[in-house]
C-alpha cells in the first residue's frame, strides 16, 4: 500500500511565505522582525482564533519552543536571544510561526480525532463479534471490557505499524516549517 501525502511543493511554501511577508508589509528580501510578527502581527492576523504566545522560564520547558492550537510557547532564553538578534533563535520562533501558519496543529488534532473515532468504532464492532469471545475465551457478559483489556495488552503490536506513517507526516510538517522559517528569516 502506497501513501502519498498532499504536501506543498517547495515553491508553494516559498509563495506562501512571500504572501505572508507581503501581508505584513515586508518586501521579498527585507529583513523581518520575527518578534514583532509574533507579538503583534500574529495577534492581528489570527484574532478570531484567539492567538497568543507565552514565554516560559527555562525550568518549565525542556524544548526550545512548541505550538498548540492557539498559542506558541517559547522558552525564555530563546526569546531573550531572539530579542538580541541571535539568528538561530529567530529561526526557532519563525519555525513555530510556520507551524501555526500552515495549520499543522489543527491537522494533527483532526487526524487524532478521526483515528480515535475509528479505533472506538473498531472496538465496538469487535465487541459484537462472537468469534472474539470464542477465540480468546472471554465471557460475552464482559462486553466492551474484554475488548478494552485486549487493546491495552496487545494494542501496541498493531499501532506499532502506524509509526512509520505518523513519522512521515511529522517529518513533512517539520520540513515545511523549516522552509517557511528560512524564507521568513532570509
Amino acid at each position: 500500500m502506497k501513501y502519498k501525502v498532499p504536501a506543498m511543493s517547495n515553491s508553494g511554501i516559498v509563495k506562501l511565505t512571500q504572501d505572508f511577508r507581503k501581508s505584513l508589509g515586508y518586501k521579498k528580501d527585507e529583513p523581518i522582525d520575527v518578534l514583532w510578527v509574533l507579538e503583534y502581527a500574529m495577534r492581528e492576523m489570527f484574532k478570531r482564533y484567539n492567538f497568543d504566545f507565552v514565554v516560559k522560564p527555562i525550568e518549565e520547558m525542556s524544548e526550545h519552543a512548541y505550538t498548540d492550537s492557539d498559542k506558541i510557547y517559547i522558552r525564555e532564553d530563546i526569546y531573550d536571544r531572539a530579542f538580541n538578534g541571535e539568528g538561530r533563535d529567530r529561526f526557532t520562533i519563525a519555525h513555530e510561526i510556520g507551524h501555526y501558519r500552515k495549520g499543522h496543529i489543527l491537522k494533527m488534532i483532526v487526524t487524532s480525532f478521526v483515528m480515535t473515532f475509528v479505533m472506538f468504532a473498531l472496538m465496538g464492532y469487535i465487541a459484537n463479534c462472537e468469534w472474539f469471545y470464542v477465540q480468546f475465551g472471554f465471557d460475552k457478559a464482559w462486553g466492551l471490557g474484554s475488548v478494552i483489556l485486549m487493546y491495552v495488552l496487545f494494542g501496541g503490536a498493531f499501532t506499532f505499524w502506524l509509526a512509520p506513517i505518523t513519522n512521515y507526516f511529522s517529518r513533512k510538517n517539520e520540513y515545511e516549517a523549516d522552509l517557511f522559517a528560512s524564507e521568513l528569516c532570509s
